[in-house]
């Protein structure tokens, strides 16, 4: 389970820029678009993390990784916790 803040955040660092106040759930565009274009096009969440994905997919999988880790981590603790 990926928080929302977290997926942001990696895809912000992978140079996506994000517009917290976009409508529709578009809220991603790509930083690296080319320059003879005049509008960049925006993508939703899903659509940013697949175009991700496919582009650089060693980088997507650690991010995946780390927060399965993370989330395992929170688990362990709320349980510790609670007992």
């Amino acid at each position: 389970m990926t928080l929302h803040n977290e997926t942001v955040n990696y895809l912000v660092l992978q140079g996506w820029e994000y517009d917290a106040n976009a409508g529709d759930g578009f809220a991603f565009r790509p930083d690296w678009y080319d320059e003879d274009i005049d509008e960049k096009e925006w993508y939703t969440l899903e659509e940013a993390l697949n175009i991700e994905k496919s582009n650089d997919p060693d980088s997507y999988r650690e991010f995946e990784l780390v927060n399965n880790l993370d989330t395992r981590y929170a688990n362990m603790f709320s349980h510790y916790m609670e007992n």
